[in-house]
């Protein structure tokens, strides 16, 4: 299968027994990629076939295997979904299964309007950033930024997101494996239009700088429609890309803002040490140089890694706080009826409602609410007092009232002796309550009322009738007198 026949010829067929080929999506030097469909779940997929005749090479097979493990590891929104990787067993192709992308790549976009303005470069290039900056992170350098290799995906929605789709070549630099030099020292691998100066050079150390070189490319030729280096050949390109600086973008579009083409030129200097050193740096330079920075980092804070706040001071987002600071003073959200209460060893007024009201700190909800049964022992102990205090006033009063003695009254010229005073009887003072605070007690009536007085009537009594002694005549009387008979 060297050709586009022979690649629209396997269109119908099933590889590694379900994945129907449904259509050709396009043809590479070493594959191609088709439209698939997985007959077990009715899911549409991007199947991306290797040529038998290359699956035959041990070095190609592991490259290939190893673009499929190195993208599934890299969960990325911006990274194309690896979801298979397998081997036909009918006649040996490899292949691998991504998910399947609407839209176009960046190259015909590019190749259809020549150049794009400021703000949709920047919302393809700072996502790949966030993309690429954890790639490296985990080691990985893809070497191969490109405009072939950048998807703008499209959804229901209309909204685009740009996804790196080609791992190809990507080079594992700090998992520990051992890709047994599939790049060789001095082998040119990648696009010769966006190599880095190493990696033209075929240095075999190369790092994330390569990447921000490349995507500085990608960069330039969005804003301006051009290629910073070309020449007729490939070895005179190379020549170049070495050997002189970049052009100066804005003698091609000299209408950019001059803090953006410093930022393109940066990213474009030969000299390693004068690059930005990773692609965080790069991310937070382009960021910066826009006059709505906040708005831009907003806007891909999703796709950008959270360091990428601390390089342009930017505050992380918080959730909003649902409840007030701790040791805050007490506070009433909404006015109402008001009780008293014990708080600790402080009397304060709060709401009358049950549990913790709402709006009060955290120091008053930590307060323990007095249990149902402390409440009823606080108002027995509070009625016992009132009911001691009644009872030493009645006391006290029935005590040092005047007393009127009947015989006295009844001894005419007599006067009656002088009321005899009695010291108060001292009481210890009532213990104080400890759960609530009573409200003075209305007056009370005492509990005995002081007898009404009576008038006392004299009588005088007549004396005592003499009796004659035993024996003794009888005498009648008149009046007194004796009647004495004839």
């Amino acid at each position: 299968m060297s050709d586009l026949g022979d690649a629209s010829a396997r269109v119908g067929a099933v590889v590694g027994g379900k994945y129907s080929l449904t259509s050709l999506l396009g043809v590479g030097g070493m594959g191609a990629v088709y439209a698939a469909e997985n007959t077990w779940t009715r899911r549409s997929v991007a199947l991306k076939l290797l040529h038998p005749e290359f699956a035959r090479s041990r070095e190609v097979a592991e490259r290939f295997m190893q673009e499929a493990q190195l993208a599934s590891q890299l969960r990325h929104p911006n990274i194309v979904d690896v979801l298979d990787l397998g081997q036909d067993p009918g006649d040996g192709s490899l292949y691998i299964v991504q998910e399947l992308l609407q839209g176009n790549d960046l190259r015909t976009v590019l190749d259809a309007s020549g150049r794009v303005d400021v703000q949709s470069a920047l919302d393809v290039a700072l996502p790949l950033m966030g993309a690429l900056a954890l790639a490296h992170r985990r080691g990985v350098v893809h070497r191969d930024i490109k405009p072939e290799n950048i998807f703008i995906a499209g959804d229901e929605h209309g909204e685009s997101t740009p996804k790196l789709i080609d791992f190809g070549i990507s080079k594992a630099t700090a998992q520990g494996r051992d890709d047994r030099n599939l790049t060789q020292a001095g082998t040119l691998v990648g696009t010769p239009n966006y190599m880095s100066p190493e990696q033209a050079r075929g240095d075999a150390n190369l790092d994330g700088q390569t990447d921000v070189w490349s995507l500085g490319v990608v960069l330039y030729e969005m804003l301006s429609g051009k290629l910073p280096f070309d020449a007729p050949n490939q070895n005179v390109l190379m020549v170049k890309i070495i050997m002189e600086p970049a052009p100066r973008i804005e003698s091609v579009a000299p209408d950019l803002p001059a803090a953006l083409a410093e930022v393109v030129h940066t990213a474009l200097a030969n000299d390693r040490s004068a690059r930005y050193p990773d692609m965080l740096t790069f991310a937070a330079a382009l960021i910066g140089c826009s006059d709505a920075a906040p708005t831009l980092f907003e806007r891909h804070r999703r796709s950008l890694p959270p360091e990428i706040g601390a390089l342009l001071h930017v505050a992380p987002r918080t959730t909003p706080r649902t409840q007030p600071p701790p040791n805050a003073p007490l506070a009433v959200a909404e006015a109402g009826p008001m009780e008293r209460a014990m708080v600790g060893q402080t009397i304060v007024d709060r709401p009358a409602t049950q549990g913790t009201p709402v709006g009060w700190s955290q120091e008053a909800a930590s307060v323990p609410a007095a249990s149902s049964s402390s409440g009823r022992r606080a108002v027995v102990i509070a009625g016992l007092v009132s009911l001691a205090l009644v009872v030493s006033a009645a006391s006290v009063w029935l005590i040092q009232r005047p007393s009127v003695s009947p015989t006295h009254a009844a001894t005419p010229g007599v006067r009656p002796p002088p009321p005899r005073v009695v010291a108060p009887v001292a009481l210890p003072p009532p213990p104080a309550p400890s759960l609530a605070v009573i409200p003075p007690a209305a007056p009370v009536a005492p509990l005995m009322e002081p007898a009404p007085r009576r008038a006392v009537r004299v009588v005088t009594l007549p004396p005592p009738r003499r009796v004659p002694p035993r024996g003794a005549p009888s005498v009648a009387t008149q009046n007194g007198a004796p009647i004495l008979s004839p």
